[in-house]
């Protein structure tokens, strides 16, 4: 081996090397992402939903990864001395997920075998995509279910945050919001009859009702 093709080794390493750690910083920036969005409420919903399912899930994929290594097995062991797509167990798995996305040749599988094709496509179709696929997304739906039960279906959404956002930004170019806060009188007030608008005890909110028990227009 010459110095070149040393050099050029040691460069082809180092650039995978790399280009995982780039892989693997945009890995980070997604999880960073999603931990500043657990401040949106209906964002956190959704997380806590992924993970109050995880183990649910672990459980599922066990389930999964049985079921299809399986057929990927037998689909090597039927196909893979007559068709390129099943030679190996790699090119058998990578042809399963084709046929989740209907990426297959069904009439050259037939062609090899008619009648185990038949037992074989039926079998992981009704298995794979209309069993296991349809499980995993009631575990999710039923674990966003349970957690939206406990967190009401009250909180803001992201939308109605930026309008908030929005009007906040305005009121700091009003004159008010040139003073950089209220006076003190409005802030207690507005505490005091967020508090208890009704409470015939609370002085603030008996003034804002008035004489007659409630405010008057102007």
């Amino acid at each position: 081996m010459s110095i070149i093709d040393q050099v050029w080794q040691i460069y082809f390493v180092q650039a995978n090397i790399y280009f995982l750690l780039i892989f693997l910083y945009n890995i980070l920036m997604m999880l960073r992402f999603f931990k500043g969005f657990r401040g949106q409420p209906v964002i956190a919903v959704l997380l806590d939903t992924f993970t109050n399912a995880f183990y649910d899930l672990l459980h599922f994929m066990f389930i999964f990864t049985v079921v299809f290594m399986s057929f990927a097995f037998g689909a090597h062991a039927v196909y893979g001395t007559s068709l390129e797509e099943y030679s190996t167990i790699l090119k058998s798995v990578e042809s399963q997920f084709g046929i989740l996305f209907g990426s297959f040749d069904f009439y050259a599988m037939y062609e090899v075998s008619p009648v185990i094709t038949m037992f074989f496509f039926w079998g992981y179709i009704i298995m794979v995509p209309f069993i296991l696929l349809n499980m995993l997304v009631s575990i999710v739906i039923d674990n966003y279910l349970i957690i939206r039960m406990m967190t009401h279906s009250s909180a803001l959404s992201i939308w109605a945050q930026l309008v908030l956002l929005y009007d906040d930004i305005l009121w700091r170019f009003t004159f008010e919001g040139v003073q950089k806060t209220a006076p003190l009188s409005v802030l207690m007030n507005r505490v005091f009859l967020e508090i208890d608008s009704l409470d015939r005890d609370n002085p603030v909110a008996d003034r804002g009702r008035g004489v007659w028990g409630f405010q008057p227009a102007r």
